[in-house]
């Protein structure tokens, strides 16, 4: 069986746990705690400590750069699923770095916004002083009071994706 590695709360982890069950294949999912990723070192055989990581018998699937998408495509040709056409192979790829760049950068803002609201107390120290340290202190309560900010940034730079994606996309 498929098992899907991940922090239940990444955004990451979120749009291959949605392929998966687009697929509607069965599969597991295995949560650890973003403090101790040592099943993710130990399975990838100390190459890599990021989520997701998929598990599919005895093959270890993770990314090998930020705009990889190793997993999703392992997960189309397994299951069939037609979302990367060789069609818009080209396309793709700048999508990728776009989405990636200036539009999962906003969501992860208006997720953390609310990491009270999903991440177990006992992480809350671990998880407010990783995010801290990379963008600054208070940068957890500023992005709660911007909200409507983001979310109006974020739908400007969404504008042009509704028609354009193949209708593969369209699904999800």
């Amino acid at each position: 069986m498929t098992e899907l590695i991940q922090i239940p709360w990444s955004p990451f982890c979120l749009v291959q746990r949605r392929i998966l069950e687009f697929s509607g294949a069965p599969f597991k999912t295995i949560n650890v705690p973003p403090s101790d990723r040592s099943l993710i070192w130990r399975l990838t055989r100390h190459r890599y400590y990021q989520v997701p990581i998929l598990k599919d018998g005895r093959n270890v699937i993770f990314e090998i750069d930020d705009y990889s998408q190793v997993i999703a495509k392992y997960l189309e040709t397994k299951l069939q699923l037609g979302l990367f056409s060789a069609d818009w192979d080209g396309i793709q790829r700048l999508i990728w770095r776009y989405i990636e760049n200036e539009i999962e950068g906003l969501t992860f803002k208006l997720n953390d916004a609310y990491y009270r609201e999903f991440v177990p107390a006992s992480e809350h120290l671990q998880y407010v002083r990783f995010k801290e340290r990379k963008f600054g202190r208070g940068c957890l309560d500023q992005w709660f009071q911007q909200q409507k900010q983001l979310l109006a940034e974020l739908a400007e730079r969404l504008t042009p994706f509704p028609a354009r994606f193949p209708a593969a996309l369209r699904r999800f």
